[in-house]
């Protein structure tokens, strides 16, 4: 019979037979998965997969709700089986694995990184994955905002920066407890320094 993979849904947790193309140059499994809109929480023999509106829904239920990736995972295990929930499969492990490759992979996308050649493949580099702000003003390069000539307009004065010291209490910044948990995925590519930098910083300082 064909092989049982649990795929995860927003409101069900699935065991489906899946036949994989086998012909000759046919893609690798996980690649095949992704084509399909599923996300493979393995490369080599993936038997669990995410589907990448679960994945989209995860996300915005972390922002908006404050629902973590636990709560997330019980509550679809419990539409799949409400009476008996605990039967189900558990995948809260490659739940927030695959969930936090794929918004690595969303960085990549949006910031035009993910469609390079994979043997000519270059790392984004420091602040590359950061979304610009829009309002703060740009005298040059490929994000410039400013009119010619700013420097001698009587309103020069309103091009300058002002900071304000705010919390974003939107991101997610918990470190886990289980330092082998704690795996960087393209460190000082966005808001927060490399953490080599980081630590060299606070031991001069």
């Amino acid at each position: 019979g064909l092989r049982i993979m649990v795929l995860s849904d927003v409101n069900h947790v699935h065991g489906l037979g899946v036949q994989f193309c086998a012909c000759p140059g046919a893609r690798p499994r996980d690649e095949q998965l992704i084509e399909y809109g599923v996300y493979p929480a393995s490369s080599e023999r993936p038997s669990t997969g995410f589907t990448l509106h679960n994945l989209d829904y995860l996300r915005m239920d972390e922002m908006e709700c404050k629902t973590t990736p636990e709560s997330y995972t019980k509550k679809v295990r419990r539409l799949t089986d409400p009476h008996d929930w605990r039967s189900v499969a558990n995948r809260y492990p490659e739940t927030i694995r695959c969930d936090r490759e794929y918004r690595a992979c969303l960085a990549l996308i949006n910031h035009g990184f993910a469609h390079q050649v994979l043997e000519v493949w270059k790392d984004p580099g420091a602040a590359d994955l950061v979304y610009r702000c829009v309002a703060c003003p740009r005298p040059t390069g490929p994000f410039r905002n400013m009119p010619l000539g700013w420097e001698t307009s009587p309103y020069a004065w309103g091009y300058q920066y002002a900071w304000n010291i705010d919390g974003n209490f939107e991101a997610q910044h918990t470190a886990s407890r289980a330092a082998e948990n704690n795996v960087f995925l393209y460190p000082g590519t966005a808001m927060f320094n490399h953490p080599d930098e980081e630590a060299a910083v606070l031991r001069d300082a």
